[in-house]
Formats: C-alpha cells, sequence, structure tokens
C-alpha cells in the first residue's frame, strides 16, 4: 500500500504531527482514523469527534471526503489542519 507522510496542525492545542496516510482510501476513512491518533499522540489535550474535517492549511478549503489522497493530488509534507 503506498502511503504519504503529511503534517496535520490542531489549531485547538497549536502543535503539529507528522502521520502517514493510505493514497487510496477515501478521507471518509481517513478523518476518523487520524483524529483518534492525534489524540492518542496529544496524550489527550485533542479529543477526537465524529464531526473532526481535515481541512488544506495554506487555503482553508475542506478536504473532499470521497476522494482519496492520490485523487486529490496529496504529496509528502502536505500541510493540513484538523478541526
Amino acid at each position: 500500500m503506498d502511503k504519504v507522510l503529511i503534517d496535520i496542525f490542531l489549531p485547538a492545542i497549536n502543535r503539529s504531527f507528522e502521520v502517514y496516510i493510505p493514497l487510496d482510501s477515501k478521507f471518509y476513512e481517513i478523518t476518523p482514523l487520524v483524529s483518534k491518533m492525534l489524540s492518542e499522540l496529544s496524550n489527550g489535550l485533542f479529543i477526537s469527534g465524529e464531526d473532526s474535517i481535515l481541512y488544506e492549511r495554506k487555503t482553508g478549503n475542506i478536504l473532499n471526503i470521497n476522494m482519496s489522497a492520490r485523487q486529490l493530488n496529496i504529496k509528502n509534507g502536505e500541510n493540513l489542519m484538523l478541526l
């Protein structure tokens, strides 16, 4: 399985984390997994929720949850934000 390393910023705690995500999974699958993972990595400072959404950090655009990282042309080092 192909993966990319992305940087996800959590404004709630003002920290970023690097995580690998699969290129071919849809974001409706990736977002809850990343949200739970970051809750654990932040030692509970960030609380995972069902309504978490991933955004492009530069533009603030919401990522289409029905598309994969490959379809969205997400590359290694991409900066995203989780709210």
